[in-house]
């Protein structure tokens, strides 16, 4: 084919399943009209699944650092859960990055932080998503204003896209001793 637009329909077609595997210049991608059974690992970039999804299992990587001061920056596009594997020494502020260009309004997506407390507890005392203070946060319990010494304990914030750079945030704290 000379182009894209000239590829339209490409592909394999097998008479009597009536199985198709073309081109569609149309979002510039193949499709298949029947279900795909795989052997193996399948490597993708990213998927969208219009439909239910069935999982037998989930295991998720997770970002890591024993930083224990300054603001912590957590890429929200690298992993959902970010462990902080070193006891605190302050009061400190995360910066959730990377959730409204990967975000569109209409969309939620949940994360949560892991920090060990030692002796002396400290706790995340403010917030910003994408380098922006002010974002309003509705706490289970009420916003927290200390940490449990001698514990692990996880910060869980769903945020639902609701405008550009506009975000209702759900959280929660919860100690592990």
């Amino acid at each position: 084919a000379a182009d894209a637009a000239a590829a339209n329909g490409a592909g394999i077609s097998v008479d009597g399943a009536s199985a198709t595997f073309t081109y569609a210049n149309t979002g510039d991608k193949w499709t298949m009209n029947k279900p795909l059974d795989v052997t193996g690992a399948v490597t993708a970039t990213g998927a969208d699944i219009n439909g239910a999804l069935n999982i037998e299992e989930v295991i998720e990587k997770y970002a890591s650092s024993t930083t224990t001061t300054g603001t912590l920056t957590f890429d929200t596009s690298a992993s959902a859960i970010y462990y902080v594997m070193a006891d605190m020494t302050t009061n400190r502020v995360i910066n959730f990055t990377n959730l409204d260009s990967t975000m569109a309004v209409g969309e939620t997506k949940t994360v949560a932080v892991v920090v060990r407390q030692g002796s002396t507890a400290y706790y995340f005392n403010n917030f910003q998503v994408d380098g922006s203070y002010g974002m309003s946060i509705q706490w289970v319990g009420g916003a927290p204003t200390s940490g449990t010494a001698n514990s692990k304990e996880v910060y869980t914030f769903t945020f639902f896209k609701t405008g550009s750079g506009a975000f209702d945030i759900l959280a929660n704290l919860t100690a592990y001793e």
